[in-house]
């Protein structure tokens, strides 16, 4: 399948024992939400951060995303405050990854917006390559064929995992026209970034068209050409085709979940 869009990535939210705890207060003292450890997509992450809030305070909490700019809005039924600064454990808090990166405890309100872009973003550079969509590539969950002996055939298994494969091409720091390749100065360490995380196996939100954010998939890395298990890659620089720093990496084979 032909693609001729650029796409990008969302990823990067993870919660560990480092940035589990959430300080903020309703008006009676400070409350403490501690975020179920694990990793996330950015929907995801919300959802978390929700369950967190409502269960240490009063009010009901909406946090919400703008996918266009990746700030992070947190919408309350009651007035409350977020303590970036006079928190207890603000040194264990997700508000950097979450974009509250003010460090000072706001004043009470019903809504606050963060100032910086929530989780990460990675853009490749040129329009995905050797595309293939959910659609096409499909497997059956432990499947078994068994044939009777007047030719029955029947097959068992436990439902169809789906799938989506793409390449990487034209990685690079190199100044470019930006508009065939996307000029990016930090082009070769972006992608290093990205492919780092998605060994690691934790999930990203994966929307094919750089122009429809709201639509997006749900990834996790099954296997890259180096690794059968999905944790490890290689990128090769394209000297063979005289381009030096160039880069590319070939078919990142991903799970698509629902």
């Amino acid at each position: 399948m032909a693609i001729s869009t650029f796409s990008t990535f969302y990823y990067g939210f993870e919660i560990t024992d480092l940035n589990k705890y959430f300080n903020f207060d309703e008006g009676g003292g400070e409350l403490t939400a501690e975020i179920q450890i694990g990793a996330y997509t950015l929907t995801e992450m919300l959802v978390a951060l929700k369950t967190a809030m409502d269960a240490a305070g009063a009010n009901t909490y909406s946090p919400s995303i703008d996918r266009a700019t990746r700030l992070v809005t947190i919408a309350s039924t009651g007035n409350y405050s977020i303590l970036l600064n006079t928190g207890t454990q603000k040194g264990s808090s997700p508000y950097s990854l979450l974009g509250f990166t003010s460090g000072v405890d706001t004043t009470s309100a019903l809504t606050y917006t963060g100032i910086s872009q929530a989780g990460s973003e990675y853009t490749p550079q040129f329009w995905l390559q050797d595309f293939v969509d959910q659609n096409d590539y499909r497997e059956k969950i432990d499947s078994k064929v068994n044939e009777s002996a007047n030719g029955t055939i029947e097959v068992f298994n436990f439902g169809t995992r789906k799938f989506t494969q793409m390449s990487f091409k034209f990685i690079t720091d190199m100044a470019q026209d930006g508009h065939v390749i996307r000029n990016n100065p930090s082009g070769v360490s972006d992608c290093r970034a990205f492919l780092q995380e998605i060994t690691t196996k934790n999930p990203v939100e994966f929307m094919v068209n750089l122009d429809d954010r709201n639509t997006y998939l749900k990834l996790v890395l099954g296997s890259t050409p180096s690794s059968s298990e999905g944790t490890g890659y290689k990128l090769i620089e394209l000297v063979k085709n005289n381009l030096p720093n160039y880069y590319e990496i070939n078919n990142l084979k991903f799970r698509v979940f629902a």
